[in-house]
């Protein structure tokens, strides 16, 4: 399967190669339809169809590129998101271990504030971009009240909530990125199906043209 799908890439990811396919379907198809075995205008009828369903195949392709392009760029963003909220929650207990620990405060608050931002390092290692921050890392500051006021403790659960709502929308967006086998094989059969078609739009233009001519003749 890998040599297939290496096969079709090197094939339709080169404008010059799939232009030379482009133009050796056609000249093959004016020999065959048109010189070696004609057909008759009813039979060009029927042969549409399968320019048009060729065409509306690689139309598939195409609107999964895009949708796959539009995911990658808006991941981006995101995770430029995810890691300013992880930032702004970093920041927020580096304050305060600075605060307890660097001026010692309070041992039990230093001890407190470091070992949370231990648990984020350790978090940050298993997932890079994405740790998971639940509410069960703000468990232990409880043991600091009233010391945390109502209004620090807002501060830090509403951007642990951000962070969450921002990892979510990445992690949606990931998945999206992702192609199964078959979207992958279309997305590498667009350009070839799409030059399938145009050659054979094009040779059932010549065939009509051809066929007009020689009726004009006739008058």
């Amino acid at each position: 399967m890998y040599f297939i799908y290496s096969l079709l890439s090197d094939l339709t990811s080169d404008i010059y190669r799939i232009s030379g396919l482009f133009i050796f379907l056609t000249i093959v198809f004016h020999g065959f339809f048109i010189i070696y075995r004609p057909l008759s205008l009813q039979n060009w009828k029927l042969v549409e169809y399968s320019w048009v369903i060729l065409a509306f195949v690689s139309t598939l392709g195409l609107v999964d590129e895009s949708r796959r392009i539009n995911a990658m760029t808006t991941l981006t963003h995101t995770q430029i998101k995810v890691e300013d909220a992880k930032i702004k929650i970093t920041d927020w207990f580096n304050s305060y271990q600075d605060l307890t620990c660097n001026e010692q405060i309070d041992n039990f608050r230093c001890t407190t504030f470091t070992k949370i931002l231990n648990d984020i390092e350790l978090l940050t290692l298993e997932e890079e971009i994405t740790p998971e921050f639940d509410k069960s890392l703000l468990n232990s500051l409880s043991n600091l009240s009233p010391w945390l006021s109502s209004t620090s403790m807002g501060i830090i659960n509403d951007r642990v909530d951000g962070y969450a709502l921002q990892r979510d929308q990445f992690l949606v967006l990931k998945q999206q990125v992702k192609r199964s086998h078959f979207q992958k094989l279309i997305n590498l059969l667009t350009p070839l199906l799409l030059a399938f078609a145009l050659a054979l739009k094009m040779t059932k233009v010549t065939a009509e043209h051809l066929a007009l001519r020689r009726k004009n003749k006739k008058r």
